[in-house]
């Protein structure tokens, strides 16, 4: 059989009416290729909008949170526009992953987008000006000039992927003095992860026009990366840098700062301050009357600076106070059993009602400072400065006071302590130099001598049941220490039994402070506890 040769075949010609049919379905293609891209192009533009709207309501909203709030952590953020109320830490901690499910739905439409979008370039003499507006298809071509053509590349590289890093970014920035080490990780881990996302996402839709170009490329790797590590370097500048209580090169706000305020729970009226001050009361009294408690129990304010500030009604139990300027701090009844105080500036504070019992004060100044009645059990006073301090009426009970410089200006009348040698032993000596174990050596001959010099029971006891009258929070503090006896005629009376009668007869109005008050340490609540088992066995 005899074959048709090839030029016979392409000068066949085609049959107009399969011509006319092929461009027929060629155009319902493409008709039907452009509804759909029009409706692609207004649900991403709609949802690029709703986007850019939520990130800018995050950023407002971060932007308005306080040092204040994050030292209360019950605090609630007032979302703006709509008003309503969330709590500070809801916040904090569902916004990032929030931003990242929305950004990563926005990536898949855009992506699928980008894939008919092109398509429907390459099929026909086809325009974005053809489709219903929207930004993202002027970036693959635009119609007036290659300025344009380059800023609108640039302005949607920084809509779809750079701007939800920075807010990321930004978040963990403003909750970073909150320190709170799994947060920060959390958030910075989200940020890196959207960067890394964006960028992938940024590689797939280039790779479908077939025109990746190289700087483009790296300027948007290079962002990503620049924002993902400043985010792990301002975390690592609190976490793992934390030496100064200075903003980290004095760039990263990192720590709080609260200088010359009044720092309670929730603030209260002013109807009710006016009804203590017509009663010859303070604004303080009220707030300490009726604010409830300010609880910062466990909480990282290492090396926050509260500069004359006071705290009403607070509760700093095993908190961590490292380095924390607490310079002329006002602390009435403060409880900072177990706190971390070590280099703290103390100086000058008023501590009068507070309970420092088992707290480490290892290396703080507390030059000028006022610890009137104050309990200072088991706490740690190694290498501390109690130069003008007044430590009257204080109990030393199984206290550390190694190596800490006193003068004439310190009053230590009426201390007490259970066993001299007690204070001055040193847990590790064998880290101390020679140079520095010989200057603490006289510094504690001198200390000793004072101490035992000031030593004084009945003093201890005379002075705390003057300070107990003094005020309800120094009734409250003082009622604390049921652990002392006291010696009457060579019989054992409880010191709590003591002060409670003495408050009775001479300021009655505040016993309610110490009645009904379980009074008792917790060393013995679990004494307490083992002699009940043993007396019901």
């Amino acid at each position: 059989m005899e074959q048709t040769p090839a030029n016979e075949i392409e000068k066949k010609p085609i049959d107009p009416a399969v011509e006319a049919e092929a461009k027929a379905q060629a155009e319902a293609i493409e008709k039907k290729l452009k509804k759909s891209l029009d409706k692609s192009s207004s649900y991403n533009r709609n949802m690029l909008t709703i986007f850019l709207g939520i990130l800018v309501y995050v950023f407002v909203t971060a932007a308005t949170t306080t040092d204040m709030m994050l030292l209360i952590g019950s605090s609630m953020i007032k979302l703006p526009i709509i008003g309503y109320e969330v709590p500070l830490l809801y916040f904090c901690k569902y916004t990032p992953v929030i931003i990242l499910i929305i950004h990563l739905n926005l990536l898949i439409n855009l992506s699928l987008h980008a894939e008919n979008y092109i398509l429907w370039l390459k099929i026909g003499n086809n325009k974005p000006s053809y489709l219903v507006p929207f930004v993202f298809n002027y970036s693959y071509k635009y119609e007036q000039s290659k300025l344009f053509d380059r800023v609108i590349k640039y302005f949607v590289v920084g809509l779809y992927y750079i701007l939800p890093i920075y807010i990321l970014v930004w978040t963990a920035y403003k909750f970073l003095p909150y320190h709170d080490r799994g947060i920060s990780i959390y958030q910075n881990s989200i940020a890196t992860i959207d960067g890394m996302m964006s960028f992938l996402f940024y590689l797939q839709i280039a790779k479908l026009n077939n025109n990746i170009r190289l700087k483009q490329l790296y300027i948007s790797f290079t962002v990503a990366l620049i924002m993902t590590l400043l985010s792990w370097l301002i975390f690592c500048s609190v976490f793992v840098f934390s030496n100064s209580r200075e903003d980290w090169l004095g760039l990263f706000h990192r720590n709080i700062s609260l200088p010359r305020k009044t720092i309670v729970s929730k603030e209260i009226s002013d109807v009710m301050i006016i009804h203590y001050l017509h009663d010859n009361k303070t604004k303080n009294d009220a707030l300490r009357e009726q604010v409830e408690m300010l609880d910062l129990r466990g909480r990282d304010l290492s090396y926050s600076n509260f500069l004359v500030s006071t705290f009403i009604n607070a509760n700093l139990n095993n908190a961590n106070l490292q380095g924390a300027n607490l310079h002329d701090v006002n602390l009435p009844e403060a409880n900072l059993q177990y706190a971390k105080l070590q280099g703290a500036n103390l100086s000058g504070a008023s501590l009068q009602g507070a309970n420092l019992i088992s707290a480490n004060l290892q290396g703080v100044s507390l030059f000028g400072a006022n610890l009137q009645g104050v309990s200072l059990f088991g706490a740690k006073l190694q290498r501390v400065n109690l130069s003008g301090a007044s430590l009257q009426g204080v109990d030393l009970s199984w206290a550390r006071i190694n190596c800490s410089t006193i003068d004439d200006t310190t009053n230590l009348n009426g201390i007490y302590y259970d066993n001299i040698d007690n204070l001055f032993k040193w847990n590790e000596i064998s880290k101390i130099d020679n140079e520095t174990a010989e200057r603490c050596e006289k510094s504690d001959a001198v200390l000793r001598e004072q101490l035992e010099k000031n030593k004084d029971t009945k003093l201890f006891l005379d002075i705390n049941k003057k300070l107990a009258c003094d005020n309800a929070a120094m009734a409250k503090s003082i009622s604390r220490r049921d652990f002392i006896l006291t010696y009457d005629n060579g019989t054992k009376v409880s010191f709590i039994k003591e002060i409670t009668r003495h408050i009775k007869e001479n300021c009655p109005k505040f016993l309610k402070s110490v009645e009904g008050r379980d009074v008792r340490t917790p060393l013995q609540k679990r004494l307490d506890t083992i002699r009940i088992d043993l007396s019901v066995d």
